[in-house]
């Protein structure tokens, strides 16, 4: 294990449940704004609209490899 995700986990242990939590959406959301970017840099022309079905499109894919794990 690497020094930086040795920090990682040690920051985690010290956080509580709530902030860990509050730290697990925030993860989330930036996510989902870095697909929304790519999505508007590889189609930029597309509308607000479209960029949410090709989103939701993209995370139905992501789901739909995770259940065959």
């Amino acid at each position: 294990m690497d020094d930086s995700t040795r920090r990682q986990i040690d920051r985690a242990r010290r956080m509580t449940p709530d902030e860990r939590f509050r730290e697990g959406l925030a993860l989330c959301d930036r996510t989902f704004r870095l697909m929304h970017d790519g999505i508007r840099h590889q189609f930029p022309n597309a509308t607000a609209q479209d960029v949410s079905r090709i989103l939701r499109a993209r995370l139905d894919r992501i789901r739909s490899i995770e259940k065959k794990r």
